[in-house]
């Protein structure tokens, strides 16, 4: 009897995982996990910079169109479908007047732009 009880016990132990085991098949899954987001962030990451730099380069088109040809031009943003575009600008449809940046000192004492002393 007792020799039964011996084999079942050592035979229940044979048919289990140790701890050891299961902490190294937890930690290649962690591994693999981080290394998949990781991957994923990056691919956004350049998707963002090549979008922007699409952008930036349609503004430099546009301001290049805009001093050869002397016109207005403007890009339009369809935020809905994701989408934009350059096009001329009417004399009408002109977005706001020109605006002067505070300088220097209207930033430091905190006026706005026209309101500081006279340079």
């Amino acid at each position: 009897m007792i020799s039964a009880m011996n084999r079942r016990g050592a035979g229940a132990l044979d048919s289990g995982y140790t701890l050891l085991e299961l902490a190294a098949v937890i930690a290649i899954v962690l591994i693999l996990s981080v290394a998949s987001v990781a991957t994923v962030q990056s691919v956004r990451k350049a998707d963002i910079s090549t979008a922007a730099a699409r952008v930036a380069a349609c503004v430099r088109y546009l301001y290049d169109l805009a001093v050869l040809n002397n016109r207005p031009y403007r890009l339009v943003m369809d935020l809905s479908s994701g989408s934009y575009w350059g096009e001329l600008a009417q004399d009408d449809q002109r977005c706001g007047g020109a605006a002067l940046l505070p300088g220097e000192e209207e930033r430091k004492f905190g006026l706005a732009a026209g309101q500081g002393a006279q340079r």
